[in-house]
């Protein structure tokens, strides 16, 4: 049972409601200061639950909430740094070319049109009087903030199959929403990157000295791999790639193995360079080290290496 599930619950109900809307609404930036009613309504439902799982994540995090609504939310908006995460807006009903494409539902300062909250507190104190100011674009704003609170409170793990990792990277995903998905930091592909270069400059320094193209290891790493280098923003990304703990412990199990087989090493490196036909790839691999070499690619292989999660700056 997710750790969230109650607010989920209610999530996918507006969610559901607001969709439904946009049948009766155009959803395009034209109408993004439509008001209504009923969108006041959903406002204030968003609001009511987004209170609630600021104290319920302050509790899971620090034991405690803080004296008042606004430091716990400040406490748990600075520890998630929420304030940089990046929601896409995507449902095929919605029409929005140049504006809520794109939204940081936390971004914002006091007052300007992206505070939904300051707006959910006036309607709440002085409804007739902010009746307005209840439109789509803060609906949508303040929805995008529940569903990141959902995320963040729920913690959940997602196994995925590693072929995702193709020419896709950096790729975005949607979880539990129809409206919503984020930019997933490739953390793993970054890792590589790191790992692959540091291998390269101890097998290059110990081999020939030769000065080193980091830029073309990548390159032939790339074309090779069917796998592509990219910057990623990560105080941007909702979630994160994280290696399975299963496959970590057999990395371990391998490493004791793999540890000072430099035949091995340098094997592996000149196959992920691409140089399958060349001798002098295989000169000196003995049987040890080719059952080294083949373990480490067979555990390559495996299905569950790698798992989605919540990108939390606390880690």
């Amino acid at each position: 049972m997710m750790r969230g599930s109650v607010y989920w619950s209610t999530y996918k109900i507006i969610e559901q409601e607001i969709i439904d809307l946009s049948y009766s609404i155009t959803f395009d930036d034209c109408q993004a200061g439509a008001y209504s009613n009923k969108i006041l309504d959903l406002i204030v439902r968003i609001c009511i639950n987004i209170e609630s799982l600021y104290k319920d994540i302050c509790r899971a995090e620090f034991s405690k909430t803080e004296t008042t609504i606004g430091k716990t939310a400040s406490k748990v908006v600075g520890y998630f740094g929420l304030t940089n995460k990046m929601l896409y807006v995507r449902n095929e009903n919605f029409c929005f070319c140049k504006i809520l494409r794109e939204i940081m539902p936390f971004d914002y300062n006091a007052k300007d049109e992206n505070d939904f909250y300051s707006v959910y507190c006036e309607l709440k104190h002085d409804r007739l009087k902010n009746a307005r100011k209840a439109n789509i674009r803060t609906m949508l704003l303040a929805l995008g903030a529940f569903y990141i609170l959902n995320v963040i409170y729920d913690d959940r793990i997602t196994p995925i199959q590693n072929n995702v990792y193709g020419t896709e990277v950096p790729f975005d995903f949607s979880y539990n929403t129809n409206i919503f998905s984020s930019e997933v930091f490739n953390k793993s592909l970054h890792d590589i990157e790191e790992a692959l270069f540091s291998i390269v400059l101890q097998y290059n320094g110990k081999l020939d000295n030769e000065p080193i193209d980091f830029q073309d290891v990548a390159r032939q790493c790339e074309k090779n791999l069917n796998i592509t280098f990219r910057e990623q923003k990560q105080d941007e990304c909702l979630f994160v790639t994280s290696i399975s703990s299963n496959y970590m412990k057999k990395l371990r199990e391998f490493e004791k193995k793999y540890l000072g087989d430099t035949i091995a090493t340098r094997t592996e490196l000149s196959l992920l360079l691409g140089d399958y036909y060349s001798p002098k790839t295989y000169e000196g691999l003995n049987e040890k080290s080719l059952d080294v070499l083949m373990e480490h690619i067979m555990m390559n292989f495996d299905k569950s290496i790698i798992s989605i999660e919540v990108n939390r700056r606390s880690k």
